[in-house]
């Protein structure tokens, strides 16, 4: 076989050679090319057999290096991709969105977008998969610095109401979580994720002593989430969010006496000044 040439041959400018004492007796079905001047052989695996597009000679510590670039270049290119797809949802919907809006926002190609998403579906998923790690880890903070477990619930809710406020990407993952029914599978995550986290605290303000003994925690949690994303979603509509803090503090105010025992109720509401101090 020839070494390559023309268009196929590799572009750093170096001339390749074959070297037949290099070849090793029984291998004869890899390709081996030889550099001038001492410079180290490295096999070259049959091309067609594992349909690899590259023809000439790689160096290791090059091939490796050159291989964690693409990949470190490819994922910022995606976490790029999310975050523009994060402002064009949060702005548009996912109705109204196209990936030729998420292109323009992000600057990368639609080629580009559709390596490494099959859809404008997929897309959107990443996005609220990202919104979820980081609101998940927001969590775990808020949870280890409450004083109780009712506490731990309301702080829940303020820290969301905060991050609304200011970030993007939670604006798009509510949207795109409150919007799209069109979704196979539907996008029972994030409800699937909280209730259960809400259920469990509220448990555990149970044991505490803190719930009436006819509340049921598991019933609250179902009432408390879809509440706390209807008052997300009227902020949104007509304050663009700017009073969804206060919104989220009158829910619990609300809230409050109807799951907590009235001897703890003062104790409940100290709580929800500590997370939600009123304005």
């Amino acid at each position: 076989m020839r070494p390559p040439t023309g268009r196929c041959a590799p572009s750093s400018g170096v001339a390749l050679k074959r070297s037949p004492a290099a070849v090793p007796s029984g291998r004869s079905a890899s390709l081996w090319w030889a550099l001038p001047k001492n410079k180290p052989i490295v096999p070259f695996r049959d091309v067609r057999r594992n349909h690899h597009p590259i023809v000439g000679t790689l160096f290791l510590g090059q091939a490796g290096g050159f291989l964690v670039a693409q990949q470190q270049r490819a994922q910022v290119t995606r976490e790029r991709a999310i975050d523009g797809a994060a402002a064009v949802f949060a702005r548009l919907g996912y109705a109204a969105a196209s990936i030729s809006d998420i292109s323009t926002e992000t600057g990368v190609s639609k080629g580009s977008l559709y390596f490494h998403f099959s859809s404008k579906e997929e897309i959107a998923r990443a996005v609220i998969e990202r919104e979820q790690e980081l609101g998940k880890a927001s969590a775990e903070r808020v949870i280890a610095a409450s004083a109780s477990s009712l506490e731990a619930v309301m702080g829940l809710c303020a820290d969301f109401a905060h991050w609304m406020g200011t970030s993007i990407l939670a604006r798009a993952g509510v949207r795109l979580t409150t919007e799209t029914t069109t979704f196979d599978p539907p996008l029972r995550g994030p409800f699937e994720d909280w209730i259960p986290m809400i259920a469990a605290l509220l448990g555990g303000a149970a044991a505490e002593g803190d719930l009436r003994p006819d509340v049921d925690p598991e019933t609250i949690a179902h009432f408390v989430i879809p509440a706390f994303t209807g008052v997300q979603m009227a902020s949104g509509v007509l304050t663009d969010y700017q009073d969804l803090v206060r919104r989220v503090r009158e829910m619990w105010i609300v809230i409050l006496p109807g799951m907590v025992l009235p001897e703890r109720l003062e104790a409940a509401h100290a709580s929800l000044d500590r997370v939600l101090p009123e304005a």
